[in-house]
């Protein structure tokens, strides 16, 4: 969305066109139009970095992370981060990257989470229905006793390098890192690419392995942040400036 509010809400989509080839000298970049189609992504970064580090905070505190899994994602969409800024930097312009991928995503995305709505897909989560099952539940029990603040979360969390085990209302989940970081570094090229954050992208990955909605958000927010610190970096590392 922040995306959509610069290009077209802010009219600078079109301000960026208008600038195509003209000469400037900022940072690593020679041309007006490329550098502000750059800055919009940077522009777009800064505003989820700062949403996905509120939002880790908020999830942390209420028990609901499973770190080890967002660091493992977290990591691959570092390097995809990485790959995109320094691939792509100072070579697109604003119509391609904005107007054409972030809609097809959007629309792959979508026809994804239809599938996840279909029987089929539903019966490999079941886990995930009974522990979410339990938590309201509990949610309602200590709602009525006026003890919502000891609401229990993610317990028994274990990791090492290959996997990460943990469970949540009488259900066990692992997943494998392997897969996390794989997909993340795909998210993270995406993501830099268009200039948003990704979290559209990873939720329905960890629904898709089953997890409960009520934690997948939260693993989402850390590894957003995760993502968003690289990018960050590597936009300034090219001379990208806050305005």
């Amino acid at each position: 969305m922040a995306g959509v509010g610069h290009i077209s809400i802010l009219g600078i989509g079109d301000w960026a066109s208008k600038l195509k080839g003209k000469s400037i000298s900022i940072g690593m970049y020679n041309d007006a139009g490329k550098y502000l189609t750059d800055h919009i992504r940077f522009s777009n970064t800064a505003i989820t970095w700062l949403n996905s580090l509120s939002s880790t905070i908020n999830w942390y505190t209420q028990k609901g992370l499973v770190w080890p899994a967002a660091i493992a994602m977290g990591l691959g969409m570092v390097l995809g981060v990485q790959i995109a800024v320094w691939g792509t930097g100072g070579k697109l312009g604003v119509a391609p990257p904005h107007k054409g991928l972030f809609g097809l995503c959007t629309w792959a995305v979508s026809i994804y989470m239809f599938y996840q709505i279909t029987p089929r897909a539903k019966a490999t989560k079941s886990k995930g229905r009974e522990a979410a099952k339990r938590f309201q539940q509990r949610v309602e029990e200590l709602r009525k006793s006026g003890g919502l603040h000891e609401l229990e979360g993610i317990t028994n969390v274990k990791y090492s390098l290959s996997k990460v085990e943990f469970d949540f209302f009488g259900e066990y989940f692992v997943a494998k890192n392997y897969l996390p970081f794989f997909y993340g570094l795909l998210i993270g090229f995406i993501a830099a690419l268009i200039g948003v954050g990704g979290g559209f992208m990873i939720v329905p990955f960890f629904t898709a392995l089953g997890w409960p909605m009520y934690i997948t958000p939260a693993v989402s927010a850390l590894t957003v942040f995760l993502n968003q610190c690289s990018a960050l970096a590597g936009w300034l590392a090219r001379g990208v400036q806050f305005v």
